[in-house]
């Protein structure tokens, strides 16, 4: 027995718990105690016999060995008792190489081990996945020498809990686990990454124009009441495609439905659940929302989807397109005036604010601030009318270079000549556009949406101003015509 002063040994420090312990009803726990235990006993006890510490609490098991041979076959052994038995508890176990001070225990009557080694190896186990056995950089650089045989598959640094830092970790298992095709945490993690991303891109260069090109059966006059069956066993993929159809021809409702049902599609990691699609159809969630009204819903996502993405300048346009539909809402139903909105302080606030987001995600669009710009024009346009529209002057001068590249540019430079009434310009230039492009009904709708709104709230103050621009409106629903 070693001498009751400390002693310092280097040693290999394995933690184990048990995932879904906590759950076992009573007709388990006595299965686990009265069967089990002792059967796990018997397959490990002549490897416990060999461990310089080892103790229990509970379903949780700690170890020191001073070989990496005997180390190791315990931690495996450990694992693969509960792959075989038939219950749902998993082990987590964690493995760590470093300085422990061991001495004599006289409460438990046999040897003991503390240090910070052992709080970290314990700190190791609450992030392992359950039935693996995760390992630490100091750990694999011992067993890459002592125990070649087995496979180590390096982790992405992680962050441990209780502010125990952030370390790099190493998945072990035999080799014959890999030719057997069982996947790393990572790989399984990574593979799902891959998917979405081929998802994604399948999505908008095959599956959604072949969507629409084929004769699928039409479900716009699906009943909303009966959208619940109708999502039963469909894909994410065949929900992206309902959800984009049903968006386009004006049934918000069920479009949302679907985009919904994508979002909430689980996957499985092992035991750990995740939702791979999670925020992928915030654009289409945000788009019905605004038009079922509920704009309040439509800014808390657009707001998550900035808070996601701090460097993209389109969820700050989102958020700010969403503040500005809610504060003028009353004006484009004609429940009010323009004056209404300046008398409502917390309407005209919004509209600032919304103007200060626009003006904010300018500065990060790069070559495609003049989307953003536009809209801080028209807002600009609307809160301060006798001031000239100098960032409709900036759109012209500095986009117009790109004028035929693509609809909204184009369709930019025609309103930014509208807001600085050269009306004759801008009629041409929405004329060109429609023509070049062949716009979809959606695009040319949003235009006029914003027309519209433009004239309601200066209409009072400039009394010319709906003449001016009404043949400009005019060509936009010849253009909606034609296409339709």
């Amino acid at each position: 027995m070693i001498p009751i002063k400390e002693q310092l040994i280097f040693g290999y420090i394995a933690f184990s718990d048990l995932k879904g312990f906590s759950s076992l009803n009573p007709e388990e726990l006595k299965k686990y105690h009265e069967i089990l235990l002792p059967k796990l006993g018997e397959v490990l006890g002549g490897l416990i016999k060999k461990a310089i510490v080892y103790n229990t609490w509970g379903d949780a098991l700690f170890t020191v060995f001073e070989s990496a041979k005997e180390a190791t076959e315990f931690t495996l052994q450990y694992r693969d008792f509960f792959e075989k038995e038939d219950i749902t508890i998993r082990p987590r176990i964690s493995l760590h190489y470093g300085e422990v001070s061991v001495f004599n225990d006289p409460i438990l009557g046999r040897t003991n081990a503390v240090g910070e080694n052992i709080n970290l190896t314990a700190r190791i186990e609450p992030v392992t996945l359950p039935g693996e056995i995760f390992i630490s950089k100091d750990a694999y650089d011992q067993l890459i020498i002592m125990c070649p045989h087995l496979r180590y598959d390096r982790l992405e640094s992680i962050k441990l809990p209780k502010d125990a830092g952030t370390i790099d970790l190493y998945w072990m298992r035999r080799h014959e686990e890999v030719a057997m095709g069982k996947e790393s945490p990572k790989e399984r993690l990574y593979r799902l990454r891959d998917d979405i991303r081929y998802f994604e891109k399948e999505l908008k260069q095959t599956l959604i124009p072949r969507f629409f090109a084929e004769d699928v059966p039409s479900i716009v006059e699906i009943d909303t009441a009966q959208i619940g069956k109708f999502i039963e066993n469909k894909s994410a993929f065949e929900l992206v495609c309902y959800a984009n159809k049903l968006m386009n021809s004006g049934d918000y409702l069920n479009a949302l439905a679907c985009a919904d049902a994508v979002e909430s599609s689980v996957e499985k990691v092992f035991d750990c659940t995740v939702r791979p699609y999670e925020g992928k159809m915030a654009e289409v969630r945000i788009t019905c929302l605004s038009h079922l009204g509920r704009y309040d819903e439509a800014a808390q996502l657009a707001l998550r989807l900035m808070d996601r993405d701090t460097a993209n300048f389109e969820p700050i346009c989102l958020l700010a397109d969403q503040i500005k539909k809610k504060a003028l809402a009353p004006l484009e139903d004609g429940v009010s005036s323009w004056y209404d909105i300046e008398d409502d302080i917390e309407k005209y606030k919004a509209l600032k604010h919304a103007r200060y987001l626009y003006q904010f995600a300018s500065r990060r669009a790069g070559e495609h601030a003049y989307y953003p710009l536009i809209n801080f024009a028209y807002l600009s346009a609307m809160l301060d009318p006798l001031e000239p529209s100098d960032v409709a002057a900036y759109i012209l001068h500095e986009y117009n270079h790109l004028r035929g590249r693509h609809w909204w540019v184009d369709i930019t430079l025609a309103e930014a000549a509208m807001l600085m009434e050269d009306y004759t310009d801008a009629l041409e230039r929405v004329a060109n556009a429609i023509k070049i492009h062949q716009p979809d009904p959606k695009k040319l709708d949003i235009v006029s949406r914003d027309i519209r709104l433009y004239i309601k709230a200066l209409q009072e103050r400039d009394l010319n101003l709906e003449r001016n621009v009404r043949p400009i409106l005019a060509a936009i629903n010849e253009g909606l015509n034609c296409i339709k």
